[in-house]
C-alpha cells in the first residue's frame, strides 16, 4: 500500500498546473500540510520524509519498488512537478487508486474537502473544491492524498525550542467529526496501545527535529482499524483542542511558548512526561443543530456556565455580547478532567446540563446525546461516528 503526497496549485506561470511531490512510502504516512510559499512546501516534503525514515519504510524493496524518488548517495530528494491539465489529475487519481481526498492547503474546519470515489468524480470535485478554497480563504491551492477508510484522527502534542531539543506531550484523540470538523477531542485516546503511542510518539519528534521546528505543534495522523498509521499534516501553531493535553499531562502550552520565544531552552524532559487521567473537551457551537446545522447568530440573554473541580471554560461571550455573522459558529469550549474516562464521561454529563444559553441555538443537546451514545461510551469509534 503506497501513501503520497500531491499538491495542487494555481501559480503565475502555470495558471490551471498540479504541483505533485511524489512520496511513494507506505504506513510511514500520507504526508502534506504545504501551502503555496516554498518554505512550507519545502517543510511538508521534510516531514513526510523523516516520518518514512524513521520507520525504516523508506527502502525500495518494500514498497513494490514504485519509487518517484531521485536519490543522491544517502540522501532522499523529492521531486516536484507540475502537471498541467485535468486530465492530469485523472492519471494521478487512477495511479494511486480510489478513494483518494481533494483538500485545500490553506484551508481548516472541512473547508474545501471532497472525496473521491472514482474517475466519473475528479474533475467535478477538482474544480468545485478549488473554487471553495479561492472563496474561504482566498487561494485555491489544494492538495490529493490517498483516503484512508475507517480512520482514527490522532494527534501528537509537541514542543520544540531554538536548540534542538524537542518533545511530545502525548497524544489527542479527535475523530468525533462532522464534515472533517473536530467537534469532541479526548485525551489520552482510547483506541492506541502503549506500545503505538510511544511508537507515534518518537514519529512525531522525529518529524519535529527533522525541520529545526521551534515553538508549539501538531503532528497529525490517520489511524486505521489494523492500527497502521499514517502522517496527515504538521500543524504549525496551537490548536483549539489544546486544554486536554494541558490537563492530562500539567504543562502550559502558552506559557511555554512565550519560553521558547524568548531563546529559553526546553526544561522538559520526554521521561519525565505522563499523562495523569482523563480529559475531554466540548466545542460549544451558536448553531441549529435541528437544521442542518446553520449557524445561529444572536444577541445572548442568559448565560449560565458550570464550574467545579476538574471543570474549565475557555471563551469570549457574555450575557448580553451579540454573536455576529462574520466568523465560525464556535462561542467556547467546555473541557473537564477526572480520574478516569468514565469519570470524565460522567462529569462532561453533568456540566453539559448545567451549561444555559439563551437568546440562540446552540448545540449542547446535540454534546449531550454524544456523551451518552454507546459507542463513545465504549470508546468503539472512528471519524464514521456522526454518520452512523
Amino acid at each position: 500500500m503506497f501513501s503520497y503526497l500531491f499538491l495542487f496549485e494555481a501559480v503565475t506561470d502555470t495558471p490551471d498546473a498540479v504541483l505533485d511531490a511524489s512520496a511513494h512510502v507506505t504506513c510511514g504516512g500520507t504526508g502534506h500540510s504545504c501551502s503555496k510559499t516554498a518554505r512550507t512546501d519545502a517543510l511538508a516534503v521534510q516531514v513526510a520524509h523523516v516520518v518514512a525514515r524513521a520507520a525504516r519504510l523508506d527502502d525500495p524493496s518494500r514498497n513494490g519498488g514504485n519509487r518517484e524518488v531521485a536519490e543522491n548517495g544517502d540522501d532522499h530528494e523529492y521531486q516536484v512537478h507540475a502537471v498541467r491539465c485535468v486530465q492530469g489529475v485523472v492519471r494521478i487519481c487512477n495511479e494511486i487508486g480510489y478513494p483518494v481526498m481533494l483538500k485545500a492547503s490553506m484551508g481548516g474546519g472541512g473547508k474545501g474537502m471532497r472525496l473521491i470515489h472514482n474517475e466519473n468524480e475528479v474533475v467535478e470535485a477538482y474544480n468545485t473544491a478549488r473554487s471553495e478554497s479561492m472563496s474561504s480563504f482566498g487561494d485555491d491551492t489544494v492538495y490529493l492524498e490517498k483516503f484512508v477508510e475507517e480512520p482514527h484522527h490522532i494527534e501528537f502534542q509537541i514542543l520544540g525550542d531554538n536548540h534542538g531539543n524537542v518533545v511530545h506531550l502525548f497524544d489527542r484523540e479527535c475523530s468525533v467529526q462532522r464534515r472533517n470538523q473536530k467537534i469532541v477531542e479526548e485525551s489520552p485516546s482510547p483506541f492506541l496501545t502503549p506500545e503505538l503511542r510511544k511508537e507515534m510518539g518518537e514519529k512525531a519528534v522525529a518529524a519535529a527535529k527533522a525541520v529545526n521546528y521551534s515553538g508549539a505543534g501538531t503532528i497529525e495522523f490517520l489511524v486505521d482499524k489494523n492500527r497502521n498509521f499514517y502522517f496527515l499534516e504538521m500543524n504549525t501553531r496551537l490548536q483549539v483542542e489544546h486544554p486536554i493535553t494541558e490537563e492530562v499531562v500539567g504543562v502550559d502550552l502558552v506559557k511555554e511558548q512565550i519560553r521558547i520565544a524568548n531563546d529559553e531552552v526546553l526544561h522538559l524532559r520526554q521521561e519525565e512526561l505522563f499523562q495523569r487521567g482523563h480529559a475531554i473537551e466540548c466545542r460549544i457551537c451558536a448553531e441549529d443543530t435541528e437544521n442542518n446545522f446553520m449557524p445561529s447568530p444572536g444577541i445572548i440573554k442568559q448565560l449560565t456556565e458550570p464550574n467545579g473541580i476538574g471543570v474549565r471554560i475557555d471563551s469570549y461571550v457574555y450575557e448580553g455580547y451579540e454573536i455576529p455573522i462574520y466568523y465560525d459558529p464556535m462561542i467556547g469550549k467546555l473541557i473537564v478532567w477526572a480520574t478516569t474516562r468514565q469519570y470524565a464521561i460522567e462529569r462532561m454529563r453533568r456540566v453539559l446540563y448545567e451549561y444555559k444559553i439563551t437568546g440562540l441555538k446552540t448545540n449542547l443537546s446535540y454534546l449531550k446525546r454524544i456523551m451518552h451514545t454507546p459507542d463513545f461510551v465504549k470508546g468503539e469509534y472512528n471519524t464514521l461516528f456522526i454518520e452512523k
